[in-house]
């Protein structure tokens, strides 16, 4: 998840809660969520999946410092967290 921690957008899409289901958002959205326990205090981070954009790519909508912000999820970064997700349903299991 290294590149979500340094994650840069490259296309801001929309800002705040009314743009949630322009972009396919909704209560049931498949999301990521992050908790971070730092030594100020810990946080919580999630990132939320809608629709995928004309390039194909999904859309992602976080929140940062209470804005609400919806944007084109870079494709190394959606690849990478599919690939941690779903790596153990296709694992080649050993030969008896």
């Amino acid at each position: 998840m290294y590149q979500l921690g340094q994650l840069r957008v490259q296309l801001w899409v929309a800002e705040g809660e009314a743009s949630r289901a322009d972009y396919g958002f909704t209560e049931t959205s498949d999301r990521v969520t992050i908790d971070l326990r730092t030594s100020d205090k810990p946080q919580t981070l999630i990132l939320e999946f809608g629709k995928s954009s004309p390039n194909t790519l999904p859309y992602a909508l976080t929140v940062v410092d209470g804005q609400t912000f919806v944007i084109e999820l870079p494709p190394a970064v959606y690849l990478q967290i599919i690939n941690i997700l779903f790596k153990r349903f296709f694992q080649v299991l050993p030969k008896p």
